[in-house]
């Protein structure tokens, strides 16, 4: 898609206000991606994915930490060992 979609996590999009954020939701941005949903959604739901987008850099965070510690925690296949345990 062309522009490219804005990364709802990045420091651009969360420096703007709650109304700004608002605004966008609601009226679209025109010639992008970024559809209005002012007719469609009521003002209670969009103040709604305004409070929903202010959370995405936190559940990013959460979601690396959760997936960093998986990693570490994982333990490599190794054949041999594989083996050792089938002649028992």
């Amino acid at each position: 898609m062309y522009p490219r979609a804005s990364d709802l996590t990045s420091k651009r999009v969360q420096s703007y206000s709650d109304e700004e954020l608002f605004w966008i939701i609601q009226n679209g941005i025109r010639y992008t991606g970024m559809p209005a949903f002012g007719k469609t959604e009521t003002p209670d739901h969009i103040w709604g994915l305004v409070n929903y987008v202010r959370t995405l850099p936190g559940q990013l965070r959460s979601e690396n930490s959760i997936r960093d510690s998986y990693r570490a925690q994982r333990v490599r296949f190794d054949p041999a060992q594989e083996q050792d345990v089938a002649r028992r």
